[in-house]
């Protein structure tokens, strides 16, 4: 344990140092040369990180998420100072594949004032207990809720693969078509949106505003799976959908995002990330997804027309 150790404390120095470019890129690396020579002691450790909002994150070393928060304070801060915009007050918040629960504690953080209620969704055990201990260490369990399942465009036992260390990315594995790469296989269940809504008492009597998913590439199938959801919440989708994983479940990346939105009276945009000097902190902008203009990055932003 004293290399996580070591890190852990590198990784706090470094963490207050704001002025310092270039931090999370750098505990990629050390992650990725560390993680293959002391293998075993990064799947059985974990840390608890104190964010710039002041939350505190239980994680686990085996993720470079886990990195990226020790080693900056932040996940994916830019992105949700951005999507926050859409939230509006005594709203809610959909996290589709809340991981480990940067997005359901940084927006319900972030949007504290708006009292905003955050609906999770996380399917994986090994990464449910880190999320639910999240929720607790800052006190929120009235402003989220864990819903231990998957979403998808049915309800049904599916297998999940995951690294051995089963924290961090996962993705669903179908019987026809298993990657060679599939590591650990695991049982969760998947439902359809639209059949839980009525269990999810706070859809009745607040609007979801925003949706955010991230869940490898079976995004459009969690979306088909919520139809009349869609309808009558309209709201802002933000979502990675991956190109890779859109390719291995069969979708063209553009084309059927495309075809979804036009099916869905949603407009789609890339949301693209701009630094105009490396010393200055990056700004995120959204173009309009089209044909011609094609997939500038993973992360799309779904507009209700």
């Amino acid at each position: 344990m004293k290399q996580t150790q070591a890190i852990y404390s590198l990784g706090l120095l470094l963490k207050d140092l704001h002025f310092l470019k270039g931090r999370g890129f750098l505990s990629r690396k050390i992650y990725n040369w560390l993680s293959v020579k002391n293998k075993q002691e990064f799947l059985t450790s974990s840390w608890k990180i104190r964010m710039k909002d002041q939350s505190l994150l239980s994680v686990p070393t085996n993720s470079t998420q886990s990195w990226t928060a020790l080693f900056t304070g932040s996940y994916d801060e830019a992105e949700m100072n951005f999507i926050s915009q859409f939230i509006s007050e005594n709203s809610v918040v959909l996290d589709v594949g809340a991981c480990l629960g940067f997005y359901s504690v940084g927006l319900t953080q972030m949007n504290s004032k708006k009292s905003c209620q955050v609906i999770a969704f996380e399917p994986f055990k090994k990464n449910l207990v880190f999320l639910k201990e999240n929720v607790k260490n800052n006190q929120l369990e009235n402003h989220i809720k864990v819903c231990p399942f998957g979403l998808g465009d049915t309800s049904e036992e599916i297998m999940l693969s995951s690294a051995e260390s089963g924290a961090g990315n996962a993705y669903i594995v179908e019987k026809e078509n298993v990657p060679d790469f599939a590591d650990e296989l695991n049982s969760i269940q998947i439902r359809k949106l639209d059949e839980v809504v009525s269990e999810l008492e706070v859809l009745t009597v607040k609007k979801c505003d925003l949706i955010k998913i991230d869940i490898e590439g079976f995004e459009l199938r969690a979306l088909n799976g919520a139809q009349d959801m869609l309808q009558k919440h309209r709201p802002v989708i933000f979502g990675e959908f991956d190109t890779f994983w859109m390719q291995h479940y069969g979708y063209d990346p553009l084309k059927d995002v495309l075809k979804w939105c036009q099916a869905n009276r949603y407009r789609p945009h890339n949301l693209i990330e701009e630094r105009k000097a490396f010393w200055k902190e990056s700004e995120l902008k959204m173009e309009e997804l089209t044909l011609t203009s094609g997939r500038q990055g993973n992360s799309l932003i779904l507009t209700p027309l």
